[in-house]
């Protein structure tokens, strides 16, 4: 599974109050995250993936509202974060409380030792925060082997800088003897997905991709995270 930024930990009556807005400011951002809804599929055993996807984020966003300290499965994601936080001994949890301080510590007192952030701060402060926190390698040159045994789509997903949102980007693909060349309008968005395919040609080849102004970009297989991904299957030129 594919490194994700944060695991959104919730409960299922805050989707649309909540969860889908915080969603949408992510990805704005160029934040990934991970979600129940987004990852389980029919007939999947949810435990398993659940702890795959904790395992797979940075860091785990608790979103502590009324709803969510009513439910047991959403709490019992929380204790295996704090405990996974406990083993690795550096900061995964982020509490973001929409219920009162007071009755979020009365069921959860040891969250008082936790630095915590509030709803009511609005998402652009939110999430300039927890950008601010990930942290991020901002630079032009970029490489990325897929592997050998894959075949189907692939993805470029990038991730510029707030200040250059506006700005055209150049870059540049080059992979074995093929080379793509072309531009990216975020239009105010920080992020942007490219996709296109590998063959079942059973290698493993070194895909170099360079970009002006500076980005952080990233590599998978399959969907990409993004909407409206750029298809850029069609205008490699042979070098």
């Amino acid at each position: 599974m594919e490194t994700r930024d944060v695991f959104i930990c919730h409960a299922s009556q805050d989707k649309v109050d909540y969860v889908y807005p915080f969603m949408s400011a992510l990805l704005a951002r160029g934040i990934t995250y991970w979600i129940d809804e987004a990852e389980l599929r029919w007939g999947d055993k949810i435990t398993n993936k659940i702890n795959e996807g904790l395992t797979a984020s940075t860091h785990v966003v608790v979103l502590l509202t009324e709803s969510f300290l009513k439910k047991n499965w959403p709490q019992a994601e929380l204790g295996s974060a704090l405990n996974l936080e406990a083993s690795a001994g550096q900061v995964i949890v982020l509490p973001l409380l929409v219920a009162s301080e007071e009755i979020v510590f009365k069921q959860y007192p040891l969250l008082r030792d936790k630095l915590y952030l509030r709803w009511e701060e609005g998402l652009d402060a939110l999430v300039t925060k927890l950008a601010n926190l990930i942290g991020r390698e901002y630079k032009n040159e970029w490489v990325y082997c897929h592997p050998a045994e894959y075949a189907g789509k692939v993805w470029v997903r990038v991730v510029t800088q707030l200040e250059n949102s506006k700005t055209l980007h150049e870059y540049v693909i080059r992979w074995g003897s093929w080379e793509y060349n072309s531009t990216l309008s975020f239009g105010g968005r920080q992020c942007l997905s490219l996709t296109h395919a590998k063959g079942d040609d059973r290698l493993s080849i070194p895909l170099f991709f360079t970009v002006s102004p500076p980005c952080y970009v990233s590599f998978g297989q399959g969907e990409p995270l993004d909407d409206h991904p750029l298809d850029i299957n069609f205008g490699w030129a042979r070098v």
